[in-house]
């Protein structure tokens, strides 16, 4: 339904996050340890989504918490294959 719909971004790029991690500890850029707080942050970040969406309403407030939560996991996957590469 269209209540759900308000979440339907943020879970889509929480899932290409997982996705990147994923890529990332396959080729080496991340290693397990940093993996696992990644993986971390994503499941506190799906957390706040399903509380968020719990009474059918994603506020704003919520919705910047979360894309403020997985811009963090973006910048830290960046600086990590980043990191990798230089060396």
């Amino acid at each position: 339904g269209s209540r759900s719909h308000a979440t339907w971004r943020e879970q889509q790029r929480t899932a290409e996050q997982d996705q990147r991690i994923r890529d990332g500890q396959a080729n080496g850029s991340i290693t397990p340890r940093e993996a696992a707080w990644l993986l971390d942050q994503q499941r506190r970040i799906r957390h706040v989504e399903w509380e968020a969406t719990r009474d059918g309403v994603l506020t704003r407030d919520e919705r910047h918490q979360i894309r403020y939560m997985q811009d963090r996991v973006d910048r830290s996957i960046d600086r990590m294959e980043t990191n990798r590469h230089a060396y």
